[in-house]
């Protein structure tokens, strides 16, 4: 008998699931960081507009970030200036250096016409100019200011605030008037100030005028460095005019009776001392 062959067995299923998802290489983007130039500014024929009182006294006065001062960098350099060196550009400038004067003035002037005129006028009292007339006459007598930088001729601006800062110090004839006819109610008593404030009060006008770009927070920073660093002795003299100073507030207070009438006497005397320890540490400051 003829032998039958077994059935062929099919073939197993394949198995039935998610692709495998081939993994590709990213290329990372990178930005290249272009590395900030310092502006080269050639000297004009002017002088440099921190060297002129009133315009320096106006820079410190004005926000680094301001219109302003972005523009008359641009007017000065030719592109905006950034927050953290607007202030020190502009206080080397001192006049314009053209290779093409009729073409690049021209140019100045155009840009200039297309500022707003509150803006323009700002950047005229910067320039510590005068701000009435019309735009052209405006543009015309700030781009003759900036090719040639020189004193207006006004009084000092620093002179002025420092008068009018005293004279609102000083009480009013009026005040003084109604004091004679009527009893004044009695006024708190400010708190003496310490040793290191006293210091502080004595060098905090130098302290600003070697670090003019420095905030409230940086300038007491250096004071109080300044305060650590000074010899014991000298550091004596400031505590002991506290000292004078606390007796008086006691004094007043009623705290320490029979020493109200040598109040004003010691206050006169620690003033002085003040002063003159002021001018010791200058001395002591400009032989180190």
């Amino acid at each position: 008998s003829l032998s039958v062959p077994p059935p062929l067995m099919a073939e197993p299923p394949k198995q039935q699931g998610r692709a495998r998802r081939e993994v590709k290489t990213v290329e990372q983007f990178t930005v290249e960081q272009k590395e900030e130039v310092e502006l080269t500014i050639p000297e004009g024929e002017g002088s440099a507009l921190g060297d002129i009182e009133n315009v320096e006294f106006r820079l410190q006065k004005s926000a680094a970030a301001s219109d302003e001062l972005k523009q008359l960098h641009r007017v000065c350099f030719g592109k905006p200036g950034a927050k953290l060196t607007v202030k020190k550009n502009l206080r080397k400038f001192s006049g314009f250096v053209f290779a093409q004067k009729d073409a690049e003035l021209k140019k100045k002037e155009d840009a200039l016409k297309k500022v707003d005129v509150k803006v323009l006028k700002k950047m005229l009292e910067v320039c510590d100019l005068q701000v009435s007339g019309t735009k052209a006459g405006l543009v015309e007598r700030l781009l003759d200011f900036l090719s040639k930088p020189e004193p207006s001729g006004k009084g000092s601006l620093a002179a002025k605030a420092g008068a009018k800062r005293k004279k609102s110090a000083a009480p009013s004839k009026k005040g003084a008037k109604a004091a004679k006819g009527k009893a004044a109610p009695q006024e708190k008593v400010k708190r003496p100030k310490t040793g290191y404030q006293l210091y502080a009060e004595s060098r905090r006008e130098k302290v600003v005028a070697e670090n003019p770009d420095a905030g409230f927070a940086e300038i007491s920073k250096i004071l109080g460095e300044k305060w650590k660093s000074i010899p014991a002795e000298r550091k004596k003299k400031y505590l002991d005019q506290a000292a004078a100073l606390k007796e008086e507030f006691e004094a007043a207070q009623g705290k320490a009776s029979g020493k109200a009438k040598a109040a004003p006497a010691k206050k006169a005397k620690a003033k002085k001392a003040a002063a003159e320890e002021a001018e010791e540490e200058e001395e002591a400051e400009e032989e180190e």
